[in-house]
C-alpha cells in the first residue's frame, strides 16, 4: 500500500496502460442507440438520452434558443473513501478512464458510477467498492445531492459522499491507490489531473479532510510564492473568524430574479439544427455545442467496448473566482447563476463565467485580472458525456475595491463558502470546481 511519489506519476502509469481507443462512428453503424420520437436514446431505455429543448434564459445570449440537452434523471454516485493513518488522513483515489476526458485517465472518486452502471445494465463487471456506501453500520460522513451543468443537463444531480474507513485497506487493483491529503491538495493545482466529479466531492466535503491539521489554509511546511502565502494566510484568518451564518446568503439567493426554464421539444424539430449520419449540429453561431457518435474500446472499464454519443463544445469555458479584502476579511464574489436545466431556480456560480449573465463591473476588469491570476488550471469536464469540454479555472485578488452588487451576487467569507459548498444544490458544478482549486492551498 505504499503511496506513489506523486499523483501525477501514478496517473501517468495508468494512462500508459489504459488501452483506450476512441473513434468517430456514423449513426448508421451504431445499433446501441436509436432515434425515437422523444430523442436519441439507448436501446435498453437506460443510461441517458439526448433530447431537444428551447431554453428560456433572461439576460443570456441563449434566451429563446433551441438546443440538444442530456436527460439523465437518476442521480449517480460520486464517493470518496478516507482513512486515518499515523501521518494523517489518506484518500482512496481511482484512475478513472473516460473517452471524452483529456488524457483519457484522470483521478476520480473511489466510486464514480451512474445508476445504470452500478446496476450493471451494461452486463459488465460490478462497480468496485460500491458496497461500502450501502453499509448501514458505517454511513457516509457526508452525503448530499449536487447539480451538474444546467446548460447541458436537464435536472441532473449526483450524490456526493465521503466514507470514513477505520483504516486503509489494500485496493487490490492498480486503478486505485491511497494518497495523503497533502498529495491530493498538490494535485488539485495541476492541469488535467483531478476530474470534475472528484473536484465536486472534495469541495463539498468538510474541508478539514483535505486541509492540514491546523485547519483550512493554515501555513504549510512546503514553500510557496509570497503572493500565494499571503493569500492563504488571509483565507485562513477569514475561515477562522467566520460565523458561517448562511441564512442571509440563502435569503439573497432565494430572492434573486431571472430564473431560467426550458420547454421540451422533439429533437428532430429543433430550429436551426440538422441531424446527419455524422452528428447533430447547427450553423448558427449562437450554438456552442454539437453531438457526435463514438466507437470506444477500453480494456480497464466494466465492458471492453461500446458506442455512445458525446456532446462536444465548440469553445472553451472560462470560470473565475474573484476575491477582495472587505473590512480586513478575505471574501469571494459568488454570482447568481440561473441555468435552464437546474432542478431549482438559481444557484451560486463562480464570480465570472463564459456566456453567463456576468456583472458589468467584473466584465470590465476581467481582461486585466486574467493577465496575472493567483492560480489557474485547465480541466476537462466529465468525459462520459462530453468530448474534450475544456474549462479554465482561476483565482484572482482585486487590488482596488469592487462595488456591492446585490442584484448580481454576494460577497462571502471562507467559512460561509464552506457552508454553502456543503449545502445541496447551492453551488454550480463550475463553482465547485473553482473552489477545489482554492482548496489546493488548504
Amino acid at each position: 500500500m505504499t503511496a506513489p511519489l506523486s499523483v501525477k506519476q501514478w496517473i501517468d502509469t495508468r494512462r500508459a496502460a489504459t488501452g483506450m481507443r476512441v473513434d468517430l462512428c456514423p449513426w448508421s453503424q451504431n445499433t446501441e442507440w436509436i432515434f425515437a420520437e422523444d430523442g436519441l436514446r439507448h436501446v435498453s431505455g437506460g443510461f441517458f438520452s439526448i433530447v431537444g429543448a428551447t431554453q428560456h434564459w433572461p439576460g443570456s445570449p441563449q434566451d429563446g434558443a433551441d438546443r440538444p440537452m442530456i436527460l439523465q434523471p437518476d442521480p449517480g454516485l460520486l464517493g470518496f473513501v478516507v482513512a486515518p493513518a499515523p501521518d494523517g488522513l489518506h484518500w482512496l483515489l481511482q484512475a478513472k478512464n473516460e473517452p471524452g476526458t483529456t488524457g483519457y485517465v484522470q483521478v476520480g472518486p473511489a466510486v464514480q458510477a451512474t445508476q445504470a452502471n452500478y446496476r450493471r445494465l451494461h452486463g459488465g463487471a460490478p462497480t468496485q467498492f460500491l458496497g461500502l456506501f450501502a453499509n448501514p453500520a458505517n454511513p457516509p460522513i457526508m452525503d448530499t445531492l449536487h447539480s451538474e451543468q444546467g446548460t447541458q443537463f436537464i435536472t441532473k444531480s449526483n450524490r456526493n459522499a465521503v466514507l470514513l474507513a477505520p483504516a486503509m485497506f489494500p485496493p487490490d487493483h492498480p486503478d486505485w491507490t491511497w494518497v495523503h491529503a497533502s498529495a491530493l491538495r498538490h494535485a488539485l493545482a495541476q492541469d488535467y489531473l483531478i476530474n470534475t466529479d472528484a473536484r465536486s466531492v472534495i469541495a463539498t466535503a468538510p474541508w478539514r479532510l483535505i486541509s492540514s491539521g491546523a485547519g483550512p489554509f493554515a501555513p504549510h511546511t512546503t514553500p510557496r510564492p509570497v503572493a500565494l502565502e499571503a493569500f492563504a494566510a488571509a483565507a485562513h484568518a477569514s475561515h477562522r473568524a467566520s460565523r458561517a451564518d448562511i441564512a442571509p446568503l440563502l435569503a439573497g439567493l432565494n430572492s434573486a430574479t431571472g430564473a431560467a426554464t426550458l420547454t421540451r421539444k422533439p429533437l428532430a424539430r429543433l430550429t436551426g439544427w440538422t441531424i446527419t449520419d455524422t452528428g447533430i449540429s447547427s450553423s448558427d453561431p449562437i450554438a456552442d455545442t454539437e453531438i457526435q457518435n463514438f466507437d470506444i474500446e477500453a480494456t480497464s472499464r466494466e465492458v471492453a467496448s461500446w458506442r455512445q454519443p458525446l456532446l462536444r463544445p465548440k469553445e472553451d469555458c472560462i470560470c473565475a473566482l474573484v476575491f477582495q479584502l472587505i473590512d480586513g476579511r478575505l471574501k469571494v464574489f459568488l454570482r447568481y447563476a440561473a441555468e435552464p436545466g437546474f432542478m431549482g431556480r438559481i444557484e451560486f456560480g463562480p464570480s465570472w463565467q463564459t456566456a453567463a449573465a456576468n456583472p458589468a463591473w467584473l466584465t470590465e476588469r476581467m481582461p486585466e485580472l486574467s493577465r496575472a491570476p493567483l492560480l489557474a488550471i485547465s480541466q476537462s469536464d466529465e468525459g462520459g458525456r462530453f468530448m474534450q469540454s475544456i474549462a479554465r479555472y482561476s483565482l484572482h485578488l482585486l487590488d482596488s475595491p469592487a462595488p456591492e452588487d446585490p442584484a448580481a451576487g454576494l460577497w462571502v467569507d471562507m467559512g460561509e463558502l464552506e457552508a454553502l459548498c456543503a449545502r445541496p444544490m447551492t453551488l454550480t458544478n463550475e463553482a465547485r470546481s473553482a473552489v477545489s482549486l482554492l482548496l489546493s492551498l488548504a
